[in-house]
């Protein structure tokens, strides 16, 4: 069985739209700069590609829900609109009555809502415990159900850089073998502290913009965002 994709959605720091994102990478348009939402402690300047403060409705720690699963709502959105989809619980009870899917990747997902708590463990004070229950609450999957009313399988895969691939092709899977209709399938994870002192201690990321295909090429830098796709059976596609 032939699955098609019918919808993309995606936000990054290239652009907060497919459209957008796609036509800067094509443009060469590029300027990581130094992390705003922690501080690395480190003595050479390590770039990131971090989406800007206004991305988001509200601070996040103002949210139930962490940011990783924040963004893949809004990729989500951005993705159904794109394929034809309208919002489901308003205007299109087909999608409802489908056996619809979702299948997200994440590398870290919301590792920085946990460091002040292990912070205040390791220092033997109380920690509040609101970052443990918005980390239980915030299964970017379960996160993308809820909002838009989706009662099919929901899958968060966590396997390092290939998360999202891996999303991709289970949700493929999914469609092939009769589980599912359509899914929602793809990636989303945020900037993170333990993310790029990691990859800093690996000697792979670079204090300037990446050039992944020269020569002289000499390591990576790290970035945010989510991308989202619908796929869909031959016998659904529109």
């Amino acid at each position: 069985m032939k699955v098609r994709i019918s919808g993309i959605g995606a936000l990054c720091a290239c652009g907060l739209d497919f459209t957008t994102a796609t036509a800067a990478l094509f443009q060469d348009r590029r300027d990581p700069e130094p992390a705003r939402r922690f501080k690395l402690d480190h003595p050479l300047p390590y770039p990131v590609f971090e989406l800007p403060p206004s991305t988001l409705d509200a601070p996040d720690e103002n949210q139930p829900w962490l940011r990783t699963s924040r963004l893949a709502v809004n990729a989500a959105r951005a993705a159904l609109t794109d394929s034809g989809w309208e919002e489901i619980d308003t205007t299109t009870p087909n999608l409802s009555q489908l056996k619809v899917g979702i299948c997200i990747g994440t590398t870290v997902g919301g590792s920085m809502n946990d460091e002040k708590f292990y912070r205040d463990f390791r220092e033997h004070k109380t920690p509040r415990l609101q970052p443990i229950t918005r980390y239980l609450q915030s299964n970017p999957a379960a996160v993308v159900a809820e909002v838009f009313n989706l009662h099919g399988p929901q899958l968060t895969v966590v396997n390092a850089c290939s998360s999202g691939t891996d999303a991709i092709a289970i949700g493929t899977e999914w469609i092939r073998s009769g589980l599912c209709d359509v899914v929602l399938a793809g990636g989303s994870d945020e900037l993170c502290r333990v993310t790029c002192n990691g990859f800093i201690s690996l000697m792979i990321s670079s204090t300037l913009p990446c050039r992944p295909f020269d020569e002289n090429r000499n390591g990576l830098n790290l970035g945010e965002g989510a991308a989202i796709l619908v796929l869909e059976s031959e016998d659904i596609y529109r």
